[in-house]
């Protein structure tokens, strides 16, 4: 198993974990709600990056962090 897979694997009792090879382009990762889409026509280390962070977000980033204007 690699590192991909492993961390998929330990973090699918928390989050739903979807690779896809139709994300838009410049997307590497994406949240909704418990579910990590990231983008599977990236390699494996970049996956696993995108992953990590996806994940990060889950955990430690609270509100919208794509509006500049709040910092809620």
């Amino acid at each position: 198993m690699d590192r991909l897979e492993t961390l998929i694997e330990e973090s699918s009792t928390t989050y739903e974990i979807k690779p896809r090879t139709d994300m838009p382009a410049g997307i590497d990762g994406l949240c909704v709600g418990k579910t990590i889409i990231i983008n599977a026509n990236r390699s494996k280390n970049e996956q696993v990056q995108t992953l990590v962070e996806e994940i990060s977000h889950q955990e430690i980033s609270v509100g919208d962090i794509l509006s500049p204007k709040s910092i809620r």
